[in-house]
């Protein structure tokens, strides 16, 4: 689980195979960046215009908020916690 710096956006994850990302104005999800894996980790970068996440099947993603497109990074050995 992490917060946006601006308090705005809350991310979570979860043993399924999506990310939301959740509107903390109105407590709804406002996006799910899709994961092919159960994700253990997440956070936003330092603007939260892009996001991190982490997977069971050693792999990070790091997603730009806006297009929903992810860059994956792999080398990493093992489920990724944080």
């Amino acid at each position: 689980v992490d917060v946006s710096s601006d308090g705005r956006y809350l991310v979570t994850t979860c043993d399924d195979a999506g990310v939301p990302v959740w509107n903390m104005n109105n407590f709804r999800v406002e996006l799910t960046l899709p994961q092919p894996a159960s994700t253990k980790a997440a956070v936003f970068s330092p603007y939260g215009e892009k996001v991190a996440t982490g997977d069971r099947n050693s792999t990070i993603r790091v997603w730009d908020v806006v297009a929903q497109i992810p860059i994956s990074m792999r080398g990493h050995h093992g489920t990724v916690h944080s």
